[in-house]
């Protein structure tokens, strides 16, 4: 038996081997050989790109949700409470969990809201006391050189409390510092079950950051924040339940 090799523009003869009549595409040519050399095994040709291409699929939709924020007026702000809010539903999750017991000072409706509107709050009063700290400058270095960025974090906390940002330069970064800041908040807050205040005396918030353990202070930010629209009391917003689909079309739906 007899197969033909196409090389090129040539054509070769080996015995042994089967072919077929017609000639190859462009893809790779296969010849298979026959067992008793008496079979005619045909060539399989392919096609050229037959592989189907691979799909890389859409990054999810980014929620556009953006809570007031006391920084709402500096250039980049909305990435600063779009970094914020990545860490409140990350590391410092447990924030949203907490309900202390100073809450209703702060923000009335934070009882009865839905977590998306627990962390707004935290965005909100985490603002309000950059503004204290740094007057929203992210570059900031306060006490002679030890606190540093929008919420003056000494290097030596961030590190204690595993922060990403342990030196002075990273601090001054502003999503590290406030989701560092969010990261020490998550620990005192939930430790205390206080944003400031606990029997009287200083806690949560309140334990590092020295705003917070002034009356003036402390009552001014509070007012800031009652007067968010996710701190005011009222219907708690909720997506609407899908309406149940006809019989009718939920059978057609089901016959397909």
């Amino acid at each position: 038996m007899l197969v033909a090799w196409f090389l090129g523009g040539s054509v070769a003869v080996m015995p042994g081997l089967a072919v077929s009549a017609e000639p190859p595409g462009p893809a790779a040519v296969q010849v298979t050989e026959s067992s008793d050399f008496s079979d005619r095994s045909a060539i399989k040709v392919g096609t050229v790109g037959d592989t189907a291409p691979t799909r890389v699929p859409r990054p999810p939709a980014r929620d556009p949700f953006l809570p007031e924020a006391r920084w709402d007026h500096r250039p980049g702000a909305g990435m600063w409470t779009r970094g914020l809010l990545a860490a409140l539903n990350g590391p410092a999750a447990p924030l949203a969990e907490t309900l202390p017991q100073d809450i209703s000072d702060w923000c009335p409706a934070y009882a009865q809201n839905p977590p998306k509107l627990r962390r707004a709050f935290w965005v909100g009063v985490m603002s309000a006391l950059a503004r204290h700290e740094s007057r929203h400058r992210p570059e900031a270095v306060g006490g002679g050189g030890l606190y540093h960025g929008l919420l003056q974090i000494l290097p030596g906390t961030a590190r204690g409390y595993g922060c990403m940002a342990k030196d002075g330069a990273s601090l001054r970064d502003p999503v590290r510092n406030l989701s560092c800041a969010a990261r020490i908040m998550a620990r005192t807050v939930t430790r205390d079950g206080a944003v400031a205040l606990k029997d009287g005396r200083r806690a949560g918030i309140a334990a590092d950051w020295g705003p917070m353990t002034k009356s003036s202070m402390r009552a001014e930010m509070a007012a800031w924040t009652r007067e968010q629209s996710y701190c005011a009391l009222g219907p708690v917003l909720v997506s609407p339940r899908p309406k149940a689909r006809p019989e009718r079309v939920v059978e057609r739906i089901a016959a397909l």
